[in-house]
């Protein structure tokens, strides 16, 4: 099975000089925990996960990231950014990003994924944005009627 067989097609993303406070408005209304960056040709530049912007806002922590994301609501996050107020997506983003070619094999893409700990992955076509792929994509194409047979 190809990534785009499971792919979301959405091309919900930000650009790198997006402040943060927006960024993370756009996962909230998206209900998404990352999301590609994108230059002017939807080339996407990086990938801005909720586990940037957490450890971005606490750098001196104790607590492993998971455990943060754990305890802190998105929603609430935004207060903290008080912090890191007017920074930027490209401050604190992954790169260069992992992403997934829409031809790629699911098997492939979902190993990267979980030896990566992403929930989200871009996808691409030519290096251009074309969606994303989502660790409930892999498991609802894992478990369909067609992979069981």
């Amino acid at each position: 099975m190809r990534v785009r067989e499971v792919m979301y097609r959405d091309l919900t993303s930000i650009a790198p000089g997006t402040d943060l406070r927006e960024a993370v408005g756009v996962m909230a209304a998206h209900r998404t925990s990352g999301l590609p960056v994108v230059d002017d040709d939807f080339r996407v530049v990086g990938f801005l996960s909720e586990r940037d912007i957490i450890e971005t806002a606490y750098p001196y922590t104790d607590l492993r990231s998971e455990d943060l994301m754990i305890t802190a609501r998105l929603t609430d996050l935004v207060r903290e950014l008080g912090r890191i107020k007017g920074r930027t997506a490209e401050s604190c983003m992954s790169r260069p990003p992992m992403t997934a070619d829409e031809d790629a094999d699911v098997e492939d893409i979902t190993s990267k994924m979980l030896l990566g700990r992403l929930k989200v992955m871009p996808v691409v076509r030519n290096n251009r944005l074309v969606g994303v792929v989502r660790r409930a994509d892999l498991a609802a194409s894992i478990v369909s009627e067609d992979r069981l047979d």
